[in-house]
């Protein structure tokens, strides 16, 4: 299976535009004829131009943001050391197969290689990826791992681009370069664009082992803690969940904006079929909720996707809203 495909975006006279899909070959040319500000591609390549319901291939990757750079970055370095040293023992595979990028303004990218794990494409690797995510994220100190960034058409700033808010580049480094290098150092070294190098991405049978076996672990202690008894019951009557009562009232959180309302139409649908109903839920959640509308040909084609993904039986349940960190106390579907 060939996932040939990637979406690229960037801002384009302040206006940032995306859902431009080309094929892997045609990227490099797509991104240089629209004269983006700043650029961005998918992280994850697709098997065909339909995202939604596409199977995917990515590297693992983990976002470390923090608010204050500057403040905090002796402790976000550790952070790195810290996520390093858990990723190389669990996986039993070496720091040079890991690539380092500070990310052009509040943190860093760590990204490994799926040809190490032996992973395939498939429709869900994105929420194993986030398992990985909320695992290594226990073990830091700034508690800095983003570990909103994992729905299918997660954009990251392109290599060697510049961030124009800060006018630093998303540059490649090595291990060593960021245990030694200080606040102002890295800001020069930043500055400019910086050469890029390639990693080892050779197969490691232990560490496919050990992703699937956490993986498992996670989902059966995931399971352990629904009530699926009483969420049949409450989908059956129609009634509508506190975490979808809490999207539908405080909006979305900060940089999951597609995904929360992908997962809300879905919710709403799985309910109520009536197309303009649900709508005009959506418009007035987009207008009233969301600090920053998603536009209008995103919003709908957003609710189309999620008629047609509960049309043919898929379906966002509880541990979707789980996994985007929204579970309301007191919910009767989690158990005691």
């Amino acid at each position: 299976m060939t996932c040939n495909y990637i979406e690229i975006g960037g801002r384009v006279n302040d206006v940032f535009k995306r859902n431009i899909i080309v094929t892997l070959d045609k990227k490099q040319e797509a991104i240089n004829n629209q004269n983006f500000k700043d650029t961005y591609s998918t992280i994850y390549r697709y098997d065909n131009k339909k995202q939604d319901g596409a199977n995917i291939i990515a590297p693992m990757y983990i976002d470390l943001d923090i608010d204050n750079l500057e403040k905090d970055f002796e402790k976000l370095k550790r952070d790195v050391l810290l996520i390093t040293r858990k990723i190389t023992t669990m996986f039993n595979i070496s720091e040079d197969s890991i690539q380092y990028y500070f990310s052009g303004s509040k943190g860093f990218h760590i990204i490994i290689p799926y040809e190490i794990f032996g992973i395939q494409p498939s429709r869900d690797l994105n929420t194993k990826y986030k398992i990985l995510a909320i695992e290594l994220k226990s073990y830091t100190i700034t508690k800095s791992v983003d570990t909103r960034i994992y729905d299918t058409k997660r954009l990251f700033r392109e290599p060697n681009t510049i961030n124009t808010k800060t006018n630093l580049y998303k540059v490649q480094m090595t291990l060593d370069q960021i245990r030694n290098i200080s606040y102002n150092e890295l800001l020069e070294y930043a500055s400019t664009p910086q050469e890029l190098f390639d990693v080892k991405a050779e197969y490691n049978q232990k560490a496919e082992l050990a992703f699937n076996s956490l993986i498992e672990q996670s989902k059966e202690r995931q399971k352990k803690s629904i009530n699926y008894k009483v969420a049949r019951q409450m989908l059956e009557n129609k009634e509508i969940l506190p975490c979808i009562k809490y999207i539908l009232q405080n909006g979305a959180i900060k940089g999951g904006r597609n995904n929360t309302a992908m997962a809300l139409a879905s919710a709403l649908f799985q309910r109520n079929d009536d197309k303009e109903y649900i709508e005009d839920i959506m418009q007035t959640w987009n207008n009233t909720k969301l600090d920053e509308p998603l536009p209008q040909s995103e919003l709908q084609a957003t609710i189309r996707s999620a008629y047609n993904n509960v049309a043919s039986g898929r379906r966002y349940g509880c541990t979707a809203f789980i996994d985007m960190g929204i579970c309301v106390k007191g919910c009767p579907i989690r158990r005691k």
